[in-house]
């Protein structure tokens, strides 16, 4: 009778676990769900239901392996595997697949596949793939593809790809690829590639590659590779710099190219001097070595008159110290003249002068010194190919040094 009865208990323990099997294969297997409103489908929604397609105005679910089509918005609380398209709004915990979204998709955990959305693409943890979006993406940490926005981009710790956008990409760690913008591109820190902008580029730490904008370059750290911009500024330089304004803090182991380039360790004075050619010129030296360049603006001197003109001009040369006091320097340089008025007194509006000189300065002080220089020069036409005039320069005056950090080092 025992036995009998144990053989009983057998086969119902085996039935009920063939019956608890086949009700969890039936609760798993995936359905169809129509859905007019989030609790209102022919799906439950609860944990264990997996979704294979759904078609509705507004629906919310566990998973999809499948396709989810909405007029209103979709919600997914963990995998959403396949696509998924609403007219306004789409959510998930972690996106596989084709998102697609009137105005905005937003997975928790992440993506891996494509987001494309009217405004706004947001995605949790990592994004591996294609992000879209007509105002802002934004990733919270890792991000790997591409980034396309009218507006904003933004990710995380490390980002490698492609952000481009109408306004601004951000980059809070480290960066690698290509930021392309309309105003700037910001990495927190270091960047392998290259940031293109119409206004700046900043890296937080070292950049290996290129910076190029219209207006300013900043590499907090190293720059190894190239920066193009009108000011750009680096920690150290191993490469190019080429802008009007070439800084660099610490050391620079490559070649600066700009109007003025400058460094700590620049000598600059300000100069005040005139000649036969001009009544009054100020100009500052920018010094690096032998080398120099100088800006300044002046007054050119016509003879018969004594109406206003002015002058912008530039000049590099070389300066050779030929004791501790006592210096030589050559230059070229190139002059832009406006008349104003003179042009209604037989003075071409403007004129164009390119001119050589040779200075010898003596310095009566550490800062203060006296200079006297000897040229030749010759202002023409912009419009033709011809000399308004030419001649001898002759000009003195007095320069100013500013104190810089290499002679306060040796104090």
């Amino acid at each position: 009778m025992c036995k009998t009865h144990h053989m009983l208990a057998c086969v119902l323990a085996i039935l009920y676990g063939i019956a608890a099997n086949n009700t969890v294969q039936a609760q798993s297997k995936a359905g169809i769900d129509i859905s007019l409103w989030n609790q209102i489908s022919t799906q439950p929604d609860d944990s264990t239901s997996i979704t294979s397609l759904n078609l509705g105005l507004h629906s919310a679910m566990d998973r999809l392996k499948g396709t989810s089509i909405n007029l209103l918005g979709s919600d997914i609380r963990r995998l959403a595997k396949g696509m998924q398209a609403a007219g306004v709004w789409t959510t998930a915990g972690h996106m596989a697949g084709l998102q697609l979204s009137g105005m905005a998709n937003i997975n928790s955990l992440g993506l891996k596949g494509a987001s494309i959305a009217g405004l706004v693409t947001i995605n949790g943890a990592i994004m591996q793939g294609v992000n879209m979006a007509g105002l802002a993406t934004v990733t919270g940490n890792v991000h790997r593809g591409l980034s396309v926005s009218g507006l904003l981009n933004m990710a995380g710790e490390q980002v490698h790809g492609l952000q481009a956008a109408g306004m601004a990409n951000i980059a809070s760690g480290h960066f690698s690829g290509w930021q392309a913008s309309a105003l700037v591109n910001i990495a927190g820190s270091s960047v392998r590639g290259a940031q293109t902008s119409a206004v700046m580029n900043i890296s937080g730490e070292d950049t290996e590659g290129i910076q190029l904008s219209a207006l300013a370059n900043i590499s907090a750290g190293c720059i190894k590779g190239v920066q193009a911009g009108l000011l750009n500024i680096a920690g150290k330089a191993q490469g190019l710099q080429i802008g009007v304004v070439n800084y660099y803090q610490d050391t620079l182991q490559g070649i600066q190219l700009g109007v003025i380039n400058m460094n700590p360790r620049t000598e600059v004075s300000w100069m005040l001097y005139g000649g036969n050619d001009t009544k009054l010129n100020v100009a500052a030296k920018f010094k690096n070595g032998l080398l120099y360049t100088m800006l300044g603006i002046g007054m050119p001197y016509f003879d018969f008159d004594d109406r206003l003109a002015a002058a912008v001009f530039y000049r590099a040369g070389v300066e050779y110290a030929l004791c501790k006091r006592l210096y030589v320097a050559a230059d070229a340089g190139f002059r832009h003249i406006e008349t104003f008025d003179n042009r209604h007194h037989g003075l071409p509006a403007r004129l164009y002068s390119l001119q050589g000189r040779v200075t010898l300065s003596c310095m009566l002080t550490e800062q203060l010194g006296l200079f006297a220089s000897g040229g030749y020069g010759w202002d023409r036409h912009y419009n033709h190919n011809s000399t308004f005039r030419k001649g001898a320069i002759i000009e003195g005056g007095i320069s100013l040094r500013m104190k810089h950090r290499k002679r306060a080092e040796r104090r």
